[in-house]
């Protein structure tokens, strides 16, 4: 992905390895798990993801809602939701 678009580069979130579409990150690898910002509207049920949650980093303040952790068990799925998180950055 970062090889077919100069836009899109490796940086950091949250001390993690992530993917940045011009500076800003849409997906990012943490706990053995990938971490896509899909939006609000994102179904994931829809979508058939079975092993998810909305990434929740604080221990006081609710989930981010636009954030979901895909875990390993969907491995096969992550560059597909990377193209899709990519993708509504681009809009």
């Amino acid at each position: 992905m970062i090889q077919k678009n100069k836009a899109i580069t490796a940086g950091p979130m949250m001390s993690a390895p992530g993917i940045r579409f011009r500076g800003k990150v849409f997906a990012f690898y943490y706990n053995n798990s990938m971490v896509f910002r899909l939006g609000r509207d994102f179904d994931a049920t829809g979508a058939r993801l079975t092993d998810y949650t909305l990434l929740n980093p604080f221990k006081h303040k609710p989930p981010m809602r636009d954030w979901f952790v895909v875990g390993y068990s969907q491995h096969k799925r992550w560059p597909e939701l990377a193209n899709l998180a990519c993708q509504r950055m681009q809009t």
